[in-house]
């Protein structure tokens, strides 16, 4: 018995022996692993740079440094690495296009003028024809997706820019639409209809399309940590769905866009949109965005998982389309304010947060939504807003005709809803929670009905009438 004894704390032993000596070679394997992704993170840091960029003082044969800065934004983007910083001043005429690159900031240049980025080009070649129609040839390979004319003086009492001109369907309309433009692109002749006017009397530009203002572009693995502070980005006005951002975050997380301002651009002010990563802890903070066509201002978006940990703080939407010359919207469906939702075949928006933002909508016939969640995952305690995957908290909604909060998931809390329109009629549906102050004024007077069962995950509605 005790032979046998013996000879099994042998094999014990001889069984333990080489798994404690795998544990050490795992742990040893673990440390060097460590220690490796620890000097590359060194090295990465002690490569890291800091890149100047100055639009008009610059050169592009400098070395980007403070003291001798880059021209334009196609010289910093053959510079920029991973974990570098850009500092830009300047108006640039270019888009700025970041691939693949982690770690990074692009950032206003302190103390130095504004850096801003157009998308549009001011037409300087002659005009012929006339007195209705006048015609001039534009870059070869350019179709312009927007046309304006005086946008830079042109602003009215709220603040907007205007001056854009209509798309005419061909040349032939053009001849009896005033205010209005056509393209050929077999000849690169642009063509516009000025009410009488002679266009070399006006300052006239274009914004091409299939063009985005500052991309930051992730795809396929995505890229975390890059920080955009301080940028404005103006008129990449190309209104065909999916182009025209002021600002794009493509397959980023972890990130941060703040202090930024985009004025008049096409499908979206700022956008966050994920196609092959999930859209995880992405901010956006002090921002302002003035119109956009057909669209959103500012929209969180994704196509892979969910929509975890989207913020947004202290954010201003100017709700409104395209104004022509006349200071009048062009027409469209109209544009939402703040958009989060996904591609509705599976993933779902679970966590996302706005926080003093604010909608400013105006006298016109623009009927979307200020806050437009959908695809979203169900509260787990109809009882709690914070449980709730979309809250808008200490919120402003006012001016407007009508509008209409879509149905999916939303918890207002502390908001603050204000109408000031003769006829109001907007529903607010499924899982509204505490609206502390919810204002409706009526310009000829009227009578709030409000149903109050949103405590309960109930049904709340509010109706103005006359």
């Amino acid at each position: 018995m005790f032979g046998v004894a013996k000879r099994r704390d042998k094999i014990v032993a001889g069984v333990g022996a080489p798994r404690r000596a795998r544990e050490r070679h795992v742990l040893r394997m673990r440390l060097c692993l460590a220690a490796c992704m620890f000097a590359a993170a060194w090295q990465s840091a002690a490569r890291a740079t800091d890149y100047y960029v100055q639009a008009t003082t610059g050169s592009d044969a400098n070395n980007g440094s403070a003291g001798a800065p880059f021209r334009t934004m196609a010289r910093l983007q053959t510079s920029m690495k991973s974990g570098d910083r850009a500092y830009l001043s300047g108006v640039f005429r270019e888009s700025l296009y970041l691939e693949g690159l982690s770690n990074i900031t692009v950032a206003q240049w302190a103390g130095r003028p504004q850096a801003i980025l157009r998308g549009d080009r001011e037409i300087t070649g002659a005009w012929t024809g006339g007195p209705g129609v006048w015609s001039t040839t534009i870059e070869p390979g350019t179709t312009p997706g927007a046309v304006v004319v005086d946008w830079d003086v042109n602003i009215d009492e709220h603040g907007r820019h205007y001056g854009f001109l209509r798309a005419a369907s061909d040349f032939a309309g053009l001849l009896n639409q005033p205010n209005s433009f056509w393209f050929d692109d077999a000849t690169d002749t642009l063509s516009i209809n000025l009410a009488g006017d002679d266009p070399a009397q006006h300052r006239v530009g274009y914004s091409r399309v299939g063009i985005d203002g500052l991309t930051i572009f992730g795809a396929p693995w995505g890229v975390t940590n890059v920080v955009v502070d301080g940028i404005h980005s103006i008129l990449w006005a190309d209104p065909t769905p999916g182009w025209g951002y002021g600002i794009k975050m493509l397959d980023c997380r972890n990130s941060v866009l703040r202090n930024h301002v985009t004025i008049d651009n096409g499908f979206h002010g700022t956008g966050w949109v994920n196609y092959y990563t999930p859209n995880t802890n992405n901010r956006e903070e002090h921002g302002a965005v003035w119109g956009c066509n057909d669209d959103s201002c500012y929209v969180f978006y994704t196509s892979v998982g969910d929509i975890t940990g989207a913020r947004l703080t202290d954010c201003v939407a100017y709700k409104y389309t395209y104004l022509g010359r006349d200071a009048q919207p062009l027409g469209g469906r109209g544009c939402l304010a703040f958009a989060c939702h996904t591609s509705g075949d599976g993933p779902l928006v679970r966590d996302f947060e706005m926080v003093r933002c604010r909608v400013v909508e105006f006298d016109d016939d623009n009927l979307g939504a200020a806050i437009g969640p959908q695809n979203t995952s169900y509260p787990s305690d109809v009882t709690d807003w914070r449980t709730y995957p979309v809250r808008a908290v200490e919120c402003v909604v006012e001016g407007g005709k009508a509008n209409l909060l879509y149905p999916s998931g939303l918890a207002l809390v502390r908001c603050d809803l204000r109408y000031d329109y003769r006829v109001l009629a907007f529903v607010i549906r499924r899982c509204l929670y505490d609206v502390v102050l919810a204002r409706v004024l009526c310009r000829a007077g009227g009578v709030l009905r409000v149903r109050e069962r949103a405590r309960r995950g109930l049904l709340c509605s509010c109706i103005a009438g006359r």
